[in-house]
This record gives C-alpha cells, sequence and structure tokens, in this order.
C-alpha cells in the first residue's frame, strides 16, 4: 500500500498553511477488502479526507496565534487579574538564545512572589517555569503546620537535579561481566539482525519516523552484510538499530503481542536480550566506533545519533539523551542552512523527518530540565512538514505496509500538538495567568480534538490494540490531549498556593480541570505502563508526576476549603499509583530516586 499522497504538501512559512490537492491514491479498494475483508472502515476515505482535516488542524493553530494576540493586547479584565497586577501581558521573546534566561531560578521564586503586590515591582507579569519538578519552588508547598519532615534546602530539597543528572555516572561501557568472543557480533545470524532490525521499525519508528525501511534495508544494511561490522557509520546505525530492537521486541513480549518478525533467542541474542536495559553490548560496540565517523555530514551520522537519543531515553539518561539530540540538531542544521537547495526531493523529505523529530525530542528535555536549546527553532518556519515520499530506488517497497501512513499522521498530530503546548507556554506561564487566555486557548484545544482525521480520532476508554506501536501511538495522542488541558491549570494553582486570597471561581475551576487530568495519562497506564522498554517519556512522566504529589499534599493540608475541593474524588488512589510509578522506576535513575526519597518524608511508603 502506498504512503500518504505524494501530493500533499503542507508548510508553515511566516506562521501560514498551504496545503495542495492529493493526488489520486493508486491503491483501489479491492486490495483493501482482501486485506482487511473482516472491517467495513476504509482507510482509502480517511486518506483521502485527510489533507482537508490537517488544514483544519494548522489553520487553527493560526487562530490561536491571532486570537491570543488580540487577548494580550486587549490586556486582562478587572477579574483576571490582582489590582495591583500589570494590565497587559508583555511580549513573549521566541529566541532560542533568550529563553533559558526567561525561566525564573529557583531562589528567586519567593522573592518574585513577595514583589508581585508591590506597587511598580519590576518582576509584575515574571514568567513561570514549565518545568513540572519547579513546583518544589512554589510558596505555599511547604506550609508549616504538616512539612516538618519535609527535607529543607540544605538537605537537598533546592538541588538542581540536571546536577545531579549531569554528576552522575556515565552510562557503563561494560556488559554487566558477560563474556562475549572477540568475534561476537559475527555470529548473529542474519535472521536475527533483519529479526532486530524489523521490531526497531515496527515499533520506535513508527513513534519517530527518522529512518527509511526501504533504503535502511536494500543500502544501509545490505552495506554491513557484505563488509561486515567495521568503523563505518552504516555499521553504527545498524548496532543502534539493533540495539533499540532488543527493546522493542521485549515490548511485544511485555505488552503480550504476537511479533510476526520474531528471531531466535538463543546464545548471544538471550544475552542481550536480558541485560538491564536489553540490547546494551549492541549501543556499546556503536559507541565505541562512532568517534571515527562521527565528522561526516551525511543524513546517516543524524540518525545514529537520535536512535542514540531513543536509546538514552529508555535508560533514562536524559542529559546523554540531549546531547544525542543536539548533535543530531547540528547536522540538520547544516542542511537546512547551506544544502537543501542541492538536495534530491526525496532526500529534503528525509531531513525533514529528521529536523521535526529533533525538535520534538529536544522541546520535551529542554523544557523539564532547562538545558540550553538549539537553534531548531530559528528554522521552524522554514522546514516544510513530511510528505513521507517512498524510496524512488526500489521496485517493491518494503515500507509499503498497510497502517504507515496512520502512524505518519500521528507524528504531524505530534509536531501540531507540540505549536499548541507552546503557544500555552508563552502565553500563560505567567505568575498572573489569564483566565481570558486559557478559556481561549482551552476552545482552541477543543477544536483540534474535534478536527482530528476520524482514523486518528480516540476513544478515551479505549484499552486494546494490535500492537505495541498502536498503543503507544493512540496513548501518546491522548495524553497529548490531556496534557494541553492540565498545562494551562498549572499557573492557576500556583496563584492558588502562592495568595489563596486572591483566586476567583474561574481560577479555581482551571485548577479543578489540570488536577482531573494531571495522573490519568494513558502512556504511563495500563499496556503502555507494562511496556517499559518502549516508553520513551517515562522519565518525564516520573518528573511530572512529582510536582502533581507535591501540589495535591499541598492543597490537601492548605486549610482552605476552596482549595481542598479541587482535587479530584480518586485523589487518594491517584496518588498511590503517582508514586508507585515514581518507585518502580526510581532505581535507573539517580534523580528519580532523590524525588521518591523526598516523597516519602511527606507520603506514606509505597506499598509493594
Amino acid at each position: 500500500m502506498p504512503g500518504p499522497p505524494s501530493g500533499l504538501e503542507v508548510r508553515l512559512r511566516d506562521k501560514r498553511v498551504k496545503l495542495a490537492e492529493p493526488e489520486k491514491l493508486a491503491a483501489t479498494k479491492t486490495s483493501h477488502v482482501a486485506c482487511a475483508k473482516a472491517t467495513e472502515f476504509s482507510v482509502y476515505t480517511w486518506k483521502e479526507n485527510l489533507p482537508a482535516s490537517l488544514s483544519l488542524i494548522f489553520n487553527r493553530l493560526k487562530r490561536i496565534e491571532t486570537k491570543i494576540s488580540q487577548l494580550s493586547n486587549h490586556g486582562k479584565r478587572p477579574s483576571d487579574a490582582p489590582k495591583n497586577a500589570p494590565a497587559t501581558i508583555p511580549a513573549v521573546q521566541t529566541s532560542p538564545v533568550g529563553d533559558a534566561a526567561q525561566f525564573l531560578s529557583p531562589p528567586h521564586f519567593v522573592e518574585i512572589h513577595r514583589a508581585i503586590s508591590t506597587v511598580g515591582s519590576p518582576y509584575g507579569d515574571a514568567k513561570l517555569s514549565f518545568s513540572t519538578r519547579q513546583v518544589i519552588h512554589w510558596p505555599g508547598i511547604h506550609p508549616t503546620k504538616t512539612s516538618g519532615s519535609f527535607p529543607s534546602a540544605t538537605e537537598g530539597a533546592d538541588t538542581c537535579l540536571t546536577e545531579t543528572e549531569l554528576d552522575g555516572s556515565a552510562f557503563p561501557e561494560d556488559v554487566e561481566n558477560e563474556s562475549f568472543p572477540d568475534d561476537w557480533l559475527a555470529t548473529l545470524s542474519l535472521s536475527t539482525v533483519k529479526g532486530l532490525s524489523n521490531a526497531y521499525f515496527n515499533t520506535f519508528n513508527r513513534i519517530f519516523p527518522f529512518i527509511d525501511r526501504d533504503f535502511y534495508f536494500l543500502n544501509t544494511l545490505s552495506t554491513v552484510v557484505g563488509e561486515g561490522f567495521n568503523y563505518s557509520i552504516e555499521s553504527c546505525l545498524v548496532l543502534n538499530v539493533m540495539a533499540l530492537g532488543c527493546l522493542g521486541a521485549n515490548a511485544f513480549e511485555e505488552g503480550g503481542y504476537h511479533n510476526q518478525d520474531a528471531f531466535p533467542v538463543v546464545g548471544v541474542t538471550q544475552t542481550l536480550m536480558s541485560q538491564d536495559v536489553p540490547g546494551k553490548g549492541l549501543f556499546n560496540e556503536a559507541r565505541r566506533r562512532i568517534g571515527l565517523c562521527s565528522g561526516a555530514k551525511d543524513i546517516q551520522v543524524s540518525q545514529y545519533y537520535l536512535t542514540a537519543a531513543l536509546f538514552y531515553s529508555q535508560a533514562m539518561c536524559p542529559v546523554d539523551q540531549w546531547l544525542m539530540t543536539d548533535r543530531a540538531s547540528t547536522n540538520s542544521l547544516i542542511f537546512w542552512s547551506h544544502l537543501r537547495n542541492s538536495s534530491e526531493e526525496w532526500e529534503a523529505d528525509m531531513q525533514s523527518r529528521v529536523f521535526w523529530s529533533s525538535l520534538l525530542m529536544e522541546t520535551v528535555i529542554v523544557q523539564e530540565l532547562d538545558l540550553p536549546r538549539s537553534r531548531l527553532r530559528e528554522l521552524e518556519d522554514i522546514v516544510p512538514l513530511p510528505k513521507f515520499l517512498p524510496y524512488p530506488n526500489t521496485k517493491k517497497p518494503q515500507s509499503a505496509r498497510r497502517d504507515d501512513s496512520y502512524y505518519h499522521y500521528h507524528f504531524l498530530a505530534q509536531i501540531a500538538h507540540r505549536i499548541l503546548l507552546g503557544h500555552i507556554r508563552d502565553e500563560m506561564y505567567h505568575l498572573n495567568p489569564s483566565t481570558l487566555v486559557a478559556n481561549e486557548l482551552r476552545h482552541q484545544l477543543n477544536q483540534w480534538h474535534t478536527n482530528l482525521p476520524p482514523a486518528l480520532q480516540f476513544d478515551s476508554d479505549q484499552n486494546h490494540f494490535s500492537s505495541p506501536a498502536e498503543a503507544v501511538a493512540v496513548s501518546l495522542l491522548q495524553t497529548r490531549h490531556r496534557s494541553a488541558v492540565y498545562h494551562p491549570g498549572r499557573p492557576f494553582l500556583y496563584k492558588a498556593l502562592a495568595n489563596p486570597a486572591s483566586v476567583t471561581d474561574q481560577d479555581l475551576k482551571f485548577c479543578s480541570e489540570a488536577l482531573q487530568t494531571a495522573s490519568n495519562w494513558p502512556i504511563a497506564t495500563g499496556t503502555c505502563k507494562n511496556m517499559s522498554s518502549f516508553s520513551p517519556l517515562k522519565y518525564f512522566m516520573c518528573r511530572s508526576f512529582f510536582g502533581t504529589l507535591l501540589i495535591s499534599h499541598a492543597l490537601k493540608h492548605s486549610g482552605d476549603d476552596r482549595l481542598v475541593k479541587t482535587l479530584p474524588e480518586q485523589s487518594e488512589a491517584a496518588c498511590t499509583y503517582m508514586l508507585n510509578y515514581i518507585d518502580e522506576l526510581a532505581l535507573m535513575s539517580p534523580s528519580i530516586r532523590k524525588d521518591r526519597d523526598l516523597l516519602s518524608s511527606i507520603y506514606k511508603p509505597v506499598e509493594s
């Protein structure tokens, strides 16, 4: 089955969207009936209607920008802010150079909070950090009557967890003392190499599709098969793909799914699959080789670094993940700044996939850990969205699988949602949030959800999936929607804890809605929780849950009935779930261990 319509061209230039009419799909309904006779749902129907749906989604995002600008320029109504609050929301600096400086450093939180009520305060409507872990520095999080056992700043509550990650031990190069023969890579059978590669493409590459399956099998892998594992970029990339394939194959087993590309798990392969991070031996072999070919500007170098970033995300090493993403970003910047005009259409489309994958990964990391950004954001309005063109030099595309385009559009939905979250961060994360802006953002979120293509519409109660990739893709879409409800509410939660007397009923409504969605994130529950080997956001789920647990505890012990009533009915059960989630992953990360230890001082020990 062909990929997405080749005529589909979605561009974001000067915040405008241009959509070309798609070409007629070459596939026929006859072939569809033959492969999916049991269902009346037509994949082709939603694909043909998809450009219009995507147009609606991205035009909604344009409306957000226009509407929010109007609301910001109008200023807040008297009911939206305290009496001495500034009348308007200042323009947000969007240059990546200034991003890190916009967010308040922890020691200044209390000082700025006190200055808000002062007429003429230079802090006025200062920015609030988007990092969920920074909740620990909010006023009201340490209520005097109930936090006697909570560690003081000198005991570690003020510790910057980014520094904890930076000071942590390097990712080990040993293979847990298992002895491999010198030529152990040569002992891997071709069926094992292909099986691990397919496991990668059927899991991780469907969420972040920055490698083309056809090119990989016909060029990258065939080069390695012919020359053996040497010090070429092809060898490094294949080793990383196989390492992630170990994790992907594990995910099939963890989720109880049938793996049609299963391979014999014996000997060295069995050892690789049973490591603390499955595939670590393969990953370390790639690390030993990459230094000799990392200077190349080939797209495979970028792909190597992105696969390394994905592996580090599974190992819960966020700073290493950021470093790999940053290196991939550098190569991408070189291409889009200097080489795009001399490239073939397919190559440019692949570079687009790399660009947007890098940007999506980077955004999550730098916002949570307050790490420096790359310059990718400067090219957002220049780089087109990927069209997922098929590799031209093949007669029988291996990537033409029935559901490939389904995951491609999930990827585009991630990009659209990232833009929406960017508006939420830029316009809402002030110490005096506007209910006017929050209401408009909520309206636009509802429109985004309503206008998703039919095949991307999701059932909030869906818990049965056909594969690990479908489980993660759908759960990510659901989680993105709920996070866009949660994040606009956090500035109101800050306001409620910092100055309870100033909050309005509308403020409390946003607090309540945020708390309703703060723990019920499908990517961290059900099938996805069981598939720990295929959970790229698990570190950031822990960080988010940490902030939510602190907020819930502070509200519960605030002594203000209005604040207590914002907690969900099942708050105790939700807190227990979040504590267990953090506890199960604490051994993998020094910073998550610190969070767990801090939480244990205000919550009862987590029951195993």
